[in-house]
């Protein structure tokens, strides 16, 4: 969903991976303000579990940014959730080791 976007949890998912797309004057759950990809190489084989801490900082500087209506009708004000999912590879070639890491994460605040 794009940033601005508002979702209804009522899918009978227990979490926000699957959301129904509702107009933000009626009745909602959340409230998108951004997403974010994570695309990330490092030098070496690296232990990363996966990419929520770098999706964090790029959530923190969206919500900073984002239009006051995005995020003024938060359930705990000054708080986000984030969404999403990434994967980590490693690679060999050319004498060097590289440790790669990608996802997409949505940014969002919770309204009710």
């Amino acid at each position: 969903m794009k940033g601005g976007r508002c979702a209804a949890l009522d899918t009978g998912m227990t979490g926000p991976a699957v959301v129904r797309p509702v107009d933000c004057a009626t009745p909602h759950d959340i409230r998108v303000f951004a997403q974010v990809s994570v695309d990330r190489t490092f030098p070496g084989q690296k232990e990363i579990e996966d990419g929520r801490k770098y999706a964090s900082e790029l959530c923190d500087a969206a919500c900073a940014d984002a239009p006051a209506g995005w995020v003024r009708g938060s359930r705990s004000p000054g708080k986000y959730m984030i969404h999403g999912s990434s994967s980590v590879g490693v690679s060999h070639g050319a004498g060097r080791t590289e440790t790669s890491l990608t996802g997409d994460y949505t940014c969002y605040v919770r309204t009710s």
